[in-house]
């Protein structure tokens, strides 16, 4: 297929692996931020929201390809540029955690102290159920019909659709 889902997935166990990497990728633009702004001091008093650093990093990510989206100056090329990016600020961020072990098995056992150990434990297990969840196949009909198309089509073109018809890629957005 030319422009179809084959293009862009991988095998399935390197594809769990890669969106890992990719997650940790976005982790660390968000630790980034976090540092360089003023959000470091509200992270010390709590230092349970430094878990919203994947989200942060997303929002920060978004906020630079945003432009370059809406204009339609976007190529195959630039998303694998992107893509190779995150993958070196996620090995970057591994290399980081396995040097920091014992700081970071610290930090775990000071949210377990933080929540309650079983809060830890639950957390934890709901964590686990997510990702077991999360490498099920796609099949829900929205996320079918337009939310895969939608990012199939901006990889392809670069650009948001301009067409009139089909009413329905009119809603993808940034989150695709």
């Amino acid at each position: 297929m030319e422009y179809g889902i084959d293009n862009f997935t991988t095998y399935p166990f390197l594809s769990i692996i890669t969106s890992i990497i990719l997650s940790l990728g976005i982790t660390h633009i968000g630790i980034f931020f976090i540092n360089i702004t003023p959000l470091k001091k509200i992270i010390k008093k709590n230092p349970i929201l430094v878990l919203n650093s994947t989200l942060i990093g997303s929002y920060c990510l978004l906020f630079l390809i945003y432009p370059f989206l809406y204009l339609g100056l976007l190529n195959n090329l630039f998303f694998k540029v992107i893509a190779f990016f995150l993958l070196l600020l996620g090995f970057l961020l591994i290399i980081k955690i396995i040097s920091n072990y014992n700081k970071v098995l610290f930090l775990s056992k000071n949210y377990a102290s933080y929540l309650g150990d079983d809060y830890f434990i639950l957390i934890g297990i709901i964590i686990s159920i997510f990702f077991l969840l999360s490498l099920a196949p796609i099949t829900h009909s929205d996320a079918l019909e337009y939310h895969i198309s939608g990012a199939i089509n901006l990889l392809n073109s670069g650009k948001f659709n301009i067409d009139i018809l089909p009413m329905h890629e009119k809603l993808v957005g940034l989150g695709e």
